[in-house]
């Protein structure tokens, strides 16, 4: 019978393709992990890994169990940080929160402050990235995402509208002629569908694969960009041009998987956000009213 060892080692072999890397998280020896491995495919009579390309990857049979497996290591890990958070002690722990960096850089500090003033023994741990982590298979606690529609599997609740618009340095505000874009492969995709319906790719000067740095270079004046109206419209240094971009709105959602959501830490930063959101976005809403 397979046991919450055996699933865990299933598990970590699954997220990282590496035995080296998934031993390093069990905190075993790299020949342990592979010897388990090996045992355990002998006892159900089937390959559950193959490797290719360097990695190992769950073969057919494998990839149910690794599904499996998954699912209980992520219940087991919620029900003993629930069990050690349970009590009249004050809520603690760490919480990993994935966010993209445009949320990271201009609204999760000040939710970040609310948390430790609230609850001192919650530790976050900020992890920026504009692909979603997978919630369900314990890569982040709690994501704060744009999306109009959140990932099957996950809960959560909508913080508040996401509008963009055209922006341009004060000084130099007008009719663009210059504009500036993310790469093919960074930047929501629907703001490159947008550009590239309405401005000419000779007009791009400059792109970019990082927001903070097309930021800036709006700011100096190079180019006009599209950009959140939370980050332009409270940037001094920027005009923004038009009204927003209607085919561009979204939702900021703050997310974890169902069984995260009863751990007291995650839960005190749902209310914190949640509540510290609805001041920053609603004015926003006031504003386009």
């Amino acid at each position: 019978m397979l046991t919450s060892r055996d699933l865990s080692l299933i598990d970590a072999v699954a997220r990282h393709g590496r035995l080296a890397d998934a031993a390093r998280e069990l905190k075993l020896d790299h020949s342990t992990v592979f010897r388990r491995l090996r045992a355990l495919e002998a006892l159900l009579g089937a390959a559950l890994f193959e490797r290719r390309d360097g990695r190992y990857r769950a073969t057919d049979p494998g990839r149910r169990l690794v599904e499996v497996a998954g699912r209980v290591t992520l219940e087991l890990q919620a029900v003993q940080r629930e069990l050690t958070s349970t009590g009249s002690a004050p809520v603690g722990g760490t919480v990993r929160i994935t966010t993209t960096t445009d949320v990271a850089n201009h609204l999760l500090p000040a939710w970040l402050t609310a948390i430790a003033h609230e609850h001192p023994g919650v530790r976050p741990e900020v992890l920026v990235s504009n692909q979603l982590l997978d919630l369900q298979r314990g890569e982040a606690d709690v994501a704060i995402r744009p999306t109009r529609k959140p990932p099957a599997g996950c809960v959560g609740r909508p913080l508040g509208p996401l509008r963009s618009a055209v922006y341009m340095r004060r000084s130099r505000a007008g009719n663009p002629q210059r504009w500036l874009a993310y790469t093919a492969s960074s930047g929501p995709p629907a703001d490159a569908r947008w550009m590239a319906a309405r401005v000419p790719g000779a007009a791009v000067v400059a792109r970019f694969d990082d927001f903070a740095a097309l930021h800036a270079a709006a700011r100096e004046g190079l180019g006009a960009a599209v950009l959140p109206c939370f980050v332009g419209d409270a940037d001094p240094a920027l005009q923004r041009v038009g009204e927003p971009i209607a085919a561009l709105q979204s939702r900021l959602w703050l997310l974890c998987a169902p069984t995260m959501r009863r751990i007291p830490s995650v839960a005190a930063v749902f209310r914190t956000i949640s509540r510290e959101a609805a001041r920053a976005l609603g004015p926003q809403l006031r504003r386009e009213a």
